[in-house]
Protein backbone atom coordinates (compact mmCIF):
# COMPACT_ATOMS: atom_id res chain seq x y z
CA UNK A 1 0.00 0.00 0.00
CA UNK A 2 1.46 3.45 -1.10
CA UNK A 3 0.75 6.27 -3.12
CA UNK A 4 1.07 5.84 -7.04
CA UNK A 5 2.67 7.69 -9.74
CA UNK A 6 0.41 6.07 -12.23
CA UNK A 7 -2.19 4.20 -11.00
CA UNK A 8 -4.24 3.74 -13.92
CA UNK A 9 -3.72 1.88 -16.73
CA UNK A 10 -2.38 3.76 -19.54
CA UNK A 11 -2.97 0.90 -22.47
CA UNK A 12 -7.00 1.76 -21.70
CA UNK A 13 -6.55 5.38 -22.73
CA UNK A 14 -9.84 6.81 -23.02
CA UNK A 15 -10.54 10.28 -25.06
CA UNK A 16 -9.81 12.89 -22.37
CA UNK A 17 -6.54 10.76 -21.33
CA UNK A 18 -5.14 10.90 -24.83
CA UNK A 19 -6.37 14.43 -25.36
CA UNK A 20 -3.19 15.11 -23.10
CA UNK A 21 -0.86 13.01 -24.45
CA UNK A 22 -1.86 14.59 -27.87
CA UNK A 23 -0.84 18.24 -26.37
CA UNK A 24 2.27 16.77 -24.80
CA UNK A 25 3.36 15.76 -28.27
CA UNK A 26 2.20 18.68 -30.29
CA UNK A 27 3.95 21.27 -27.51
CA UNK A 28 7.48 22.08 -28.50
CA UNK A 29 10.49 23.26 -26.45
CA UNK A 30 9.26 24.39 -23.09
CA UNK A 31 6.03 24.23 -23.00
CA UNK A 32 6.21 20.55 -23.00
CA UNK A 33 6.91 20.86 -19.22
CA UNK A 34 3.50 22.37 -18.53
CA UNK A 35 1.37 19.43 -19.86
CA UNK A 36 2.87 16.57 -17.46
CA UNK A 37 0.02 17.54 -15.06
CA UNK A 38 -3.17 18.90 -15.13
CA UNK A 39 -2.30 22.46 -12.40
CA UNK A 40 -5.99 23.21 -11.64
CA UNK A 41 -9.60 21.89 -11.37
CA UNK A 42 -11.58 24.19 -11.51
CA UNK A 43 -15.44 24.09 -11.03
CA UNK A 44 -18.66 25.92 -12.54
CA UNK A 45 -19.55 29.34 -11.06
CA UNK A 46 -22.48 29.70 -13.33
CA UNK A 47 -24.68 26.47 -13.43
CA UNK A 48 -26.71 27.73 -16.62
CA UNK A 49 -23.52 28.55 -18.79
CA UNK A 50 -21.24 26.87 -17.49
CA UNK A 51 -18.70 29.47 -16.76
CA UNK A 52 -15.89 27.99 -14.84
CA UNK A 53 -14.19 29.73 -11.93
CA UNK A 54 -10.95 30.43 -14.29
CA UNK A 55 -12.59 31.61 -17.14
CA UNK A 56 -14.14 34.32 -14.78
CA UNK A 57 -11.57 35.42 -13.28
CA UNK A 58 -9.94 35.23 -16.48
CA UNK A 59 -12.47 37.85 -17.86
CA UNK A 60 -11.96 40.13 -14.95
CA UNK A 61 -8.05 40.52 -15.96
CA UNK A 62 -9.19 41.21 -19.49
CA UNK A 63 -11.14 44.11 -17.94
CA UNK A 64 -8.21 44.97 -15.94
CA UNK A 65 -10.99 45.96 -12.57
CA UNK A 66 -9.35 45.31 -9.10
CA UNK A 67 -11.14 41.79 -7.71
CA UNK A 68 -12.55 40.91 -4.64
CA UNK A 69 -12.59 36.91 -3.64
CA UNK A 70 -13.88 36.13 -0.53
CA UNK A 71 -14.31 33.00 1.27
CA UNK A 72 -13.36 31.01 3.95
CA UNK A 73 -10.66 29.14 4.25
CA UNK A 74 -9.92 26.37 1.73
CA UNK A 75 -11.56 27.38 -0.68
CA UNK A 76 -8.70 27.67 -3.14
CA UNK A 77 -8.63 31.77 -3.90
CA UNK A 78 -4.60 31.48 -3.67
CA UNK A 79 -4.61 28.35 -5.27
CA UNK A 80 -6.71 29.81 -8.12
CA UNK A 81 -4.64 33.20 -8.31
CA UNK A 82 -1.33 31.18 -8.61
CA UNK A 83 -2.38 29.32 -11.34
CA UNK A 84 -3.39 32.29 -13.10
CA UNK A 85 -0.12 33.90 -13.02
CA UNK A 86 1.44 30.55 -14.52
CA UNK A 87 -1.68 30.50 -17.07
CA UNK A 88 -0.50 33.96 -18.16
CA UNK A 89 3.21 33.44 -18.13
CA UNK A 90 3.79 35.89 -15.33
CA UNK A 91 7.50 35.06 -14.26
CA UNK A 92 7.96 34.12 -11.02
CA UNK A 93 4.02 33.94 -10.82
CA UNK A 94 2.06 36.30 -9.12
CA UNK A 95 3.31 38.99 -6.72
CA UNK A 96 2.02 37.73 -3.32
CA UNK A 97 1.64 40.12 -0.59
CA UNK A 98 0.35 38.70 3.23
CA UNK A 99 -1.40 41.55 4.59
CA UNK A 100 -1.18 41.57 8.58
CA UNK A 101 -2.53 44.25 11.36
CA UNK A 102 0.73 46.05 11.58
CA UNK A 103 1.18 46.87 7.97
CA UNK A 104 1.57 50.84 6.83
CA UNK A 105 0.80 52.34 3.91
CA UNK A 106 4.79 53.09 2.84
CA UNK A 107 5.18 49.10 4.00
CA UNK A 108 2.80 48.84 0.54
CA UNK A 109 3.85 51.84 -1.73
CA UNK A 110 6.85 52.56 -0.20
CA UNK A 111 9.08 54.89 2.14
CA UNK A 112 10.99 58.07 2.37
CA UNK A 113 14.78 57.41 3.51
CA UNK A 114 18.14 59.19 3.57
CA UNK A 115 21.58 57.79 1.75
CA UNK A 116 25.48 59.19 1.66
CA UNK A 117 26.44 61.36 -0.97
CA UNK A 118 30.26 61.83 -1.16
CA UNK A 119 31.07 65.83 -2.20
CA UNK A 120 34.74 66.13 -3.11
CA UNK A 121 36.15 65.51 0.29
CA UNK A 122 32.73 66.23 2.46
CA UNK A 123 29.70 63.67 2.72
CA UNK A 124 26.64 65.32 2.46
CA UNK A 125 22.92 63.52 2.66
CA UNK A 126 20.14 62.99 0.13
CA UNK A 127 16.44 62.23 0.66
CA UNK A 128 15.66 59.18 -1.72
CA UNK A 129 12.40 57.44 -2.08
CA UNK A 130 12.15 53.51 -1.79
CA UNK A 131 9.58 52.45 -3.79
CA UNK A 132 7.26 49.45 -2.27
CA UNK A 133 6.61 46.34 -4.01
CA UNK A 134 3.13 47.27 -5.61
CA UNK A 135 4.92 49.73 -7.15
CA UNK A 136 7.07 47.86 -8.52
CA UNK A 137 4.60 45.79 -9.64
CA UNK A 138 2.55 49.13 -11.81
CA UNK A 139 5.77 49.60 -13.83
CA UNK A 140 6.21 46.17 -14.83
CA UNK A 141 2.93 45.55 -15.62
CA UNK A 142 2.35 42.62 -13.17
CA UNK A 143 -1.01 41.17 -11.50
CA UNK A 144 -0.02 41.52 -7.38
CA UNK A 145 -2.33 39.60 -4.97
CA UNK A 146 -2.76 40.54 -1.84
CA UNK A 147 -3.79 37.91 0.80
CA UNK A 148 -6.00 38.80 3.64
CA UNK A 149 -6.27 42.06 2.50
CA UNK A 150 -8.94 42.89 5.33
CA UNK A 151 -6.32 41.99 8.26
CA UNK A 152 -5.36 45.80 7.37
CA UNK A 153 -6.51 48.29 9.45
CA UNK A 154 -9.08 50.83 6.97
CA UNK A 155 -6.84 54.32 7.34
CA UNK A 156 -4.39 51.49 5.06
CA UNK A 157 -6.66 50.14 2.88
CA UNK A 158 -8.02 53.82 1.74
CA UNK A 159 -4.68 54.67 1.06
CA UNK A 160 -4.74 52.27 -1.90
CA UNK A 161 -7.33 53.89 -3.75
CA UNK A 162 -5.41 55.51 -6.09
CA UNK A 163 -4.52 52.36 -7.47
CA UNK A 164 -7.41 50.48 -7.43
CA UNK A 165 -8.85 53.21 -10.24
CA UNK A 166 -9.37 52.85 -13.85
CA UNK A 167 -6.40 54.40 -14.51
CA UNK A 168 -3.96 53.34 -11.70
CA UNK A 169 -0.97 55.72 -10.73
CA UNK A 170 0.40 56.85 -7.81
CA UNK A 171 2.35 60.69 -6.65
CA UNK A 172 5.76 59.75 -5.14
CA UNK A 173 5.31 62.07 -2.72
CA UNK A 174 8.89 64.65 -2.11
CA UNK A 175 9.79 63.96 -6.06
CA UNK A 176 6.40 64.10 -7.32
CA UNK A 177 6.87 61.59 -9.98
CA UNK A 178 3.55 60.09 -11.21
CA UNK A 179 3.79 56.16 -11.88
CA UNK A 180 1.53 55.14 -14.00
CA UNK A 181 0.84 51.21 -14.53
CA UNK A 182 1.77 49.57 -17.88
CA UNK A 183 -0.90 47.31 -19.30
CA UNK A 184 -0.72 43.82 -17.41
CA UNK A 185 -1.18 45.48 -14.07
CA UNK A 186 -4.07 43.79 -12.26
CA UNK A 187 -4.90 43.85 -8.45
CA UNK A 188 -6.72 40.93 -6.99
CA UNK A 189 -7.57 40.91 -2.82
CA UNK A 190 -8.73 37.81 -1.21
CA UNK A 191 -10.25 38.13 2.48
CA UNK A 192 -11.91 35.50 4.86
CA UNK A 193 -14.87 37.14 6.30
CA UNK A 194 -14.51 35.12 9.51
CA UNK A 195 -11.44 36.95 10.88
CA UNK A 196 -12.38 40.14 11.01
CA UNK A 197 -13.18 41.09 14.42
CA UNK A 198 -16.97 43.82 15.10
CA UNK A 199 -16.09 45.83 12.04
CA UNK A 200 -16.30 45.59 8.29
CA UNK A 201 -13.83 43.69 6.21
CA UNK A 202 -13.40 46.33 3.30
CA UNK A 203 -13.49 50.32 3.20
CA UNK A 204 -16.10 51.34 1.51
CA UNK A 205 -14.57 53.21 -0.97
CA UNK A 206 -12.29 50.37 -1.66
CA UNK A 207 -15.07 47.86 -1.92
CA UNK A 208 -16.34 50.37 -4.41
CA UNK A 209 -13.78 50.18 -6.75
CA UNK A 210 -13.18 46.46 -7.22
CA UNK A 211 -15.51 43.39 -8.47
CA UNK A 212 -16.59 40.71 -6.08
CA UNK A 213 -16.61 37.17 -6.81
CA UNK A 214 -17.63 34.93 -4.23
CA UNK A 215 -15.67 31.62 -3.47
CA UNK A 216 -18.04 29.57 -2.12
CA UNK A 217 -17.01 26.05 -0.03
CA UNK A 218 -15.84 23.43 -2.36
CA UNK A 219 -18.29 20.78 -3.24
CA UNK A 220 -17.49 17.95 -1.09
CA UNK A 221 -17.56 15.43 -3.44
CA UNK A 222 -14.75 17.76 -5.89
CA UNK A 223 -12.60 18.15 -2.46
CA UNK A 224 -12.76 14.31 -2.03
CA UNK A 225 -10.89 14.06 -5.44
CA UNK A 226 -8.70 16.90 -5.02
CA UNK A 227 -7.45 15.88 -1.30
CA UNK A 228 -6.42 12.13 -3.14
CA UNK A 229 -4.44 14.28 -5.25
CA UNK A 230 -2.59 16.57 -3.32
CA UNK A 231 -2.01 13.79 -0.65
CA UNK A 232 -0.40 12.18 -3.69
CA UNK A 233 -2.43 8.97 -4.19
CA UNK A 234 -3.28 10.39 -7.51
CA UNK A 235 -2.10 12.90 -10.08
CA UNK A 236 -5.27 15.21 -11.39
CA UNK A 237 -4.83 12.70 -14.89
CA UNK A 238 -5.98 9.84 -13.12
CA UNK A 239 -9.46 11.89 -12.58
CA UNK A 240 -10.18 12.69 -16.48
CA UNK A 241 -12.38 9.99 -17.32
CA UNK A 242 -14.54 10.66 -14.56
CA UNK A 243 -18.52 11.59 -15.47
CA UNK A 244 -18.04 14.88 -13.38
CA UNK A 245 -14.66 15.93 -14.92
CA UNK A 246 -14.34 18.14 -18.71
CA UNK A 247 -11.31 19.11 -20.24
CA UNK A 248 -11.04 22.40 -20.66
CA UNK A 249 -8.23 24.89 -22.03
CA UNK A 250 -7.02 28.45 -22.08
CA UNK A 251 -5.32 29.46 -25.02
CA UNK A 252 -3.38 32.70 -24.52
CA UNK A 253 -2.30 35.84 -27.15
CA UNK A 254 -0.38 39.12 -26.82
CA UNK A 255 -3.13 41.89 -27.43
CA UNK A 256 -2.20 44.87 -29.34
CA UNK A 257 -1.17 46.89 -25.76
CA UNK A 258 1.00 43.87 -25.07
CA UNK A 259 -1.69 42.30 -22.29
CA UNK A 260 -2.59 38.95 -22.53
CA UNK A 261 -5.85 37.76 -24.18
CA UNK A 262 -7.45 34.81 -23.47
CA UNK A 263 -9.63 32.37 -26.09
CA UNK A 264 -11.47 29.51 -24.02
CA UNK A 265 -11.78 26.26 -25.65
CA UNK A 266 -13.38 22.98 -24.44
CA UNK A 267 -12.27 19.30 -25.63
CA UNK A 268 -15.58 17.41 -27.22
CA UNK A 269 -15.08 13.83 -26.17
CA UNK A 270 -17.80 12.47 -28.98
CA UNK A 271 -15.64 13.69 -31.89
CA UNK A 272 -12.22 14.08 -29.85
CA UNK A 273 -12.16 17.37 -31.39
CA UNK A 274 -10.72 20.93 -29.17
CA UNK A 275 -13.51 23.20 -29.68
CA UNK A 276 -14.05 27.11 -29.04
CA UNK A 277 -15.91 27.06 -25.61
CA UNK A 278 -19.10 29.08 -25.97
CA UNK A 279 -23.27 28.87 -26.01
CA UNK A 280 -22.41 26.45 -29.38
CA UNK A 281 -21.55 23.13 -28.42
CA UNK A 282 -20.78 19.67 -30.18
CA UNK A 283 -20.65 20.39 -33.59
CA UNK A 284 -22.25 23.70 -33.65
CA UNK A 285 -18.78 24.72 -31.78
CA UNK A 286 -15.74 25.65 -34.28
CA UNK A 287 -12.84 23.38 -34.04
CA UNK A 288 -9.57 24.81 -32.86
CA UNK A 289 -6.50 24.88 -35.96
CA UNK A 290 -3.69 22.63 -35.29
CA UNK A 291 -2.20 25.77 -34.65
CA UNK A 292 -3.86 26.71 -31.97
CA UNK A 293 -3.80 23.28 -30.31
CA UNK A 294 -0.35 23.47 -30.09
CA UNK A 295 -0.61 26.81 -27.62
CA UNK A 296 -3.09 25.27 -25.55
CA UNK A 297 -2.63 25.38 -21.73
CA UNK A 298 -5.11 22.62 -20.41
CA UNK A 299 -6.80 22.30 -16.22
CA UNK A 300 -9.86 20.46 -15.57
CA UNK A 301 -13.15 21.60 -14.59
CA UNK A 302 -15.49 19.89 -12.19
CA UNK A 303 -19.43 20.24 -13.92
CA UNK A 304 -21.41 17.78 -11.23
CA UNK A 305 -23.09 16.39 -13.68
CA UNK A 306 -22.11 12.86 -13.37
CA UNK A 307 -22.53 10.16 -9.64
CA UNK A 308 -20.21 12.40 -7.69
CA UNK A 309 -17.97 9.79 -6.41
CA UNK A 310 -15.45 8.26 -7.64
CA UNK A 311 -15.55 4.10 -8.57
CA UNK A 312 -11.54 3.78 -9.54
CA UNK A 313 -13.29 1.16 -12.67
CA UNK A 314 -10.12 1.70 -14.54
CA UNK A 315 -7.89 0.67 -11.80
CA UNK A 316 -6.80 -2.60 -13.12
CA UNK A 317 -5.20 -4.03 -10.05
CA UNK A 318 -7.78 -5.26 -7.83
CA UNK A 319 -5.72 -4.72 -4.45
CA UNK A 320 -4.72 -1.17 -5.42
CA UNK A 321 -8.49 -0.66 -6.40
CA UNK A 322 -9.15 -1.81 -2.90
CA UNK A 323 -6.82 0.21 -1.64
CA UNK A 324 -7.79 3.71 -3.39
CA UNK A 325 -11.29 3.17 -2.28
CA UNK A 326 -10.55 2.72 1.13
CA UNK A 327 -8.34 6.08 1.20
CA UNK A 328 -11.00 7.84 -0.71
CA UNK A 329 -13.82 6.41 1.84
CA UNK A 330 -11.49 7.36 4.24
CA UNK A 331 -11.19 11.44 3.14
CA UNK A 332 -15.00 11.44 2.19
CA UNK A 333 -15.86 11.03 5.78
CA UNK A 334 -13.14 12.83 7.10
CA UNK A 335 -14.53 16.11 4.96
CA UNK A 336 -17.74 15.35 6.51
CA UNK A 337 -15.92 15.84 10.59
CA UNK A 338 -14.64 19.31 8.88
CA UNK A 339 -18.08 20.49 8.06
CA UNK A 340 -19.83 19.50 11.45
CA UNK A 341 -16.34 21.23 12.91
CA UNK A 342 -17.23 24.21 10.72
CA UNK A 343 -21.04 24.56 11.49
CA UNK A 344 -20.42 24.65 15.75
CA UNK A 345 -17.62 27.35 15.09
CA UNK A 346 -19.63 29.51 12.97
CA UNK A 347 -23.09 28.79 14.65
CA UNK A 348 -22.62 27.36 17.78
CA UNK A 349 -23.01 23.90 19.88
CA UNK A 350 -26.60 24.17 18.70
CA UNK A 351 -25.76 23.34 14.84
CA UNK A 352 -23.82 20.04 16.49
CA UNK A 353 -27.01 17.61 16.50
CA UNK A 354 -28.79 18.51 13.19
CA UNK A 355 -25.15 18.77 11.22
CA UNK A 356 -24.18 15.29 12.87
CA UNK A 357 -27.94 13.67 11.87
CA UNK A 358 -27.56 15.11 8.43
CA UNK A 359 -23.95 13.63 8.24
CA UNK A 360 -24.73 10.07 8.85
CA UNK A 361 -27.71 10.00 6.89
CA UNK A 362 -25.26 11.50 3.71
CA UNK A 363 -23.25 8.40 4.66
CA UNK A 364 -25.75 5.93 5.38
CA UNK A 365 -24.92 5.74 9.00
CA UNK A 366 -27.48 4.82 11.61
CA UNK A 367 -28.38 8.11 13.46
CA UNK A 368 -27.61 6.68 16.97
CA UNK A 369 -28.22 8.50 20.37
CA UNK A 370 -28.14 11.94 20.93
CA UNK A 371 -24.93 13.73 20.96
CA UNK A 372 -24.82 15.37 23.80
CA UNK A 373 -26.26 12.69 26.32
CA UNK A 374 -23.51 10.04 25.21
CA UNK A 375 -20.81 12.35 25.53
CA UNK A 376 -21.76 14.99 28.28
CA UNK A 377 -20.85 18.11 26.31
CA UNK A 378 -23.02 20.84 27.79
CA UNK A 379 -20.35 22.86 29.71
CA UNK A 380 -18.63 23.54 26.26
CA UNK A 381 -20.87 26.44 24.63
CA UNK A 382 -18.05 28.77 23.12
CA UNK A 383 -16.11 27.56 20.02
CA UNK A 384 -15.91 30.76 18.60
CA UNK A 385 -12.69 31.85 19.12
CA UNK A 386 -11.24 28.85 16.82
CA UNK A 387 -10.75 29.04 13.27
CA UNK A 388 -12.27 26.20 11.49
CA UNK A 389 -10.42 24.06 9.82
CA UNK A 390 -9.53 23.25 6.18
CA UNK A 391 -8.54 20.53 3.35
CA UNK A 392 -4.86 20.72 4.67
CA UNK A 393 -5.61 18.93 8.18
CA UNK A 394 -7.46 16.09 5.86
CA UNK A 395 -4.91 16.12 3.08
CA UNK A 396 -1.44 16.19 5.46
CA UNK A 397 -3.37 12.97 7.88
CA UNK A 398 -3.64 10.90 4.57
CA UNK A 399 0.02 11.42 3.72
CA UNK A 400 0.69 9.61 6.62
CA UNK A 401 -1.53 6.85 5.63
CA UNK A 402 1.59 4.64 2.85
CA UNK A 403 4.57 5.73 5.01
CA UNK A 404 2.71 4.27 8.51
CA UNK A 405 1.59 1.29 6.52
CA UNK A 406 5.26 0.49 5.25
CA UNK A 407 6.88 0.70 8.72
CA UNK A 408 4.13 -1.80 10.78
CA UNK A 409 4.06 -4.03 7.84
CA UNK A 410 7.87 -3.85 7.24
CA UNK A 411 9.16 -7.50 7.11
CA UNK A 412 6.27 -9.02 8.26
CA UNK A 413 5.94 -12.91 7.09
CA UNK A 414 3.00 -12.62 4.83
CA UNK A 415 1.63 -15.81 5.96
CA UNK A 416 0.96 -14.77 9.35
CA UNK A 417 -1.82 -12.82 8.15
CA UNK A 418 -0.75 -9.24 9.63
CA UNK A 419 -1.99 -7.12 6.89
CA UNK A 420 -5.00 -5.79 8.33
CA UNK A 421 -3.41 -5.27 11.54
CA UNK A 422 -1.33 -3.00 9.83
CA UNK A 423 -4.04 -1.49 8.29
CA UNK A 424 -5.84 -0.85 10.75
CA UNK A 425 -2.75 0.51 12.85
CA UNK A 426 -1.92 3.02 9.93
CA UNK A 427 -5.81 4.61 9.86
CA UNK A 428 -5.13 5.03 13.64
CA UNK A 429 -1.71 6.75 13.04
CA UNK A 430 -3.74 8.93 10.51
CA UNK A 431 -6.83 9.72 12.69
CA UNK A 432 -4.63 10.49 15.28
CA UNK A 433 -2.85 13.14 13.00
CA UNK A 434 -5.85 14.52 11.74
CA UNK A 435 -7.14 15.56 15.20
CA UNK A 436 -4.03 17.10 16.21
CA UNK A 437 -3.87 19.35 12.61
CA UNK A 438 -7.58 20.08 13.32
CA UNK A 439 -6.67 21.68 16.55
CA UNK A 440 -3.23 23.05 15.47
CA UNK A 441 -5.47 25.41 13.31
CA UNK A 442 -7.91 26.15 16.05
CA UNK A 443 -5.63 29.11 16.83
CA UNK A 444 -5.17 30.40 20.42
CA UNK A 445 -7.30 28.14 22.45
CA UNK A 446 -6.58 27.99 26.25
CA UNK A 447 -5.05 24.65 27.37
CA UNK A 448 -8.71 23.68 28.94
CA UNK A 449 -10.31 24.74 25.38
CA UNK A 450 -7.57 22.88 23.49
CA UNK A 451 -7.92 19.59 25.33
CA UNK A 452 -11.93 19.88 24.95
CA UNK A 453 -11.90 20.60 21.70
CA UNK A 454 -9.54 17.51 20.53
CA UNK A 455 -11.93 15.45 22.82
CA UNK A 456 -14.75 16.37 20.92
CA UNK A 457 -13.49 16.14 17.83
CA UNK A 458 -12.00 12.61 18.52
CA UNK A 459 -15.62 11.69 19.51
CA UNK A 460 -16.81 13.28 15.76
CA UNK A 461 -14.67 10.98 14.06
CA UNK A 462 -15.45 8.37 16.31
CA UNK A 463 -18.98 8.70 14.83
CA UNK A 464 -18.44 9.39 11.59
CA UNK A 465 -15.46 7.80 10.40
CA UNK A 466 -14.71 4.70 12.77
CA UNK A 467 -16.97 3.52 15.59
CA UNK A 468 -13.99 1.35 16.98
CA UNK A 469 -11.41 4.24 17.42
CA UNK A 470 -10.35 5.93 20.61
CA UNK A 471 -8.28 8.55 20.69
CA UNK A 472 -4.63 8.43 22.76
CA UNK A 473 -5.46 9.85 26.37
CA UNK A 474 -2.63 12.67 26.13
CA UNK A 475 -0.38 12.13 29.77
CA UNK A 476 1.15 15.61 29.61
CA UNK A 477 -0.63 18.94 29.57
CA UNK A 478 -0.52 21.37 25.81
CA UNK A 479 2.09 23.95 25.94
CA UNK A 480 -0.49 26.33 25.02
CA UNK A 481 -0.53 29.09 27.51
CA UNK A 482 -3.54 29.88 29.03
CA UNK A 483 -5.44 33.35 27.12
Amino acid sequence: MRARTQVFDSSQETGLRKALEDLKEKSQGENNARYSIVEYIARVVNPSTQLDDVQKILMMYELGTPTILEGPPGTGKTQLIRFIGNLIGQEGGVDEINCNEKMLIEDLLGWPGLKAVKSGESVATETYYEKGKIIDTMEAGRVVYLNEFNKLRHGVQKGLNTILEDNPRYTIPKTKEVVKAKPGFWVVISYNSMISEGREDLERSVADRCNYIPMYDIPEDLLARITLVKAGFLKPEDIVDDDDIELRGVIVKEGEDGKARFEFVYYDQETDTWRYWGVARGSEAKEVSPEDIKNIKPYLTYTGKGNKKLDFENVTNAKEREYLKEVYDLAVKLIKVNKVIRSIVKEGLSALQPNLDKAKQELGLPEGEDFFQSHGFEDFSDLSRANPPGPRAIIYALQMYPVAFKHYFNHVEKTLGKEEEARIAAKKEVLDMYIKNVAKEAGELNVGEEKKYKELVGLLVHELVDPTYLPDVETQESPVTDV
